[in-house]
């Protein structure tokens, strides 16, 4: 038997990668950037931000909705993003993660004919889980340079 190392379950050795997760965790986890699948609540620096930090942790457990992390850039807002993301699977939700200029131009290309995916199946995509959105501040900054 094998303990995944991420939502604590046991399972066969055959139903665990290489690195110790189930396939479900293992599913969940690859739709985390390669930049930032080492990032989690244990190895971020809190650098006066204790409060987001906190707010962050207790998120699945206080059944809000939603949770808005702003700042300047480079304060770690991402890295506390995906920290929750992994505490998501972990108590086994689905997770999405949209970088805001890539679902823009898969919603605009959504519009062409030739596109596999219409808007319909990316709303749905979407709303079937956790969702993160990041980067923000990179499509206002191309959608302003773009006019």
């Amino acid at each position: 038997m094998i303990t995944c190392k991420c939502c604590k379950k046991n399972f066969e050795d055959y139903d665990c990668d290489v690195a110790g997760h189930c396939y479900n965790c293992a599913r969940e986890l690859s739709l985390i950037p390669a930049f930032y699948q080492s990032k989690n609540f244990d190895n971020f620096v809190v650098n006066g931000n204790a409060a987001a930090v906190e707010k962050c942790k207790n998120f699945l457990g206080n059944g809000i909705r939603g949770l808005y992390l702003y700042g300047d850039p480079g304060t770690g807002k991402t890295h506390l993003g995906i920290s929750i993301l992994r505490e998501c699977v972990a108590a086994g939700h689905p997770i999405r993660l949209a970088i805001m200029p890539d679902l823009f131009l898969r919603l605009r290309n959504s519009f062409n004919s030739d596109e596999s995916w219409n808007e319909q199946d990316i709303i749905k995509y979407y709303q079937d889980g956790i969702l993160m959105l990041d980067d923000f501040a990179a499509y206002q900054a191309s959608f302003e340079g773009a006019h």
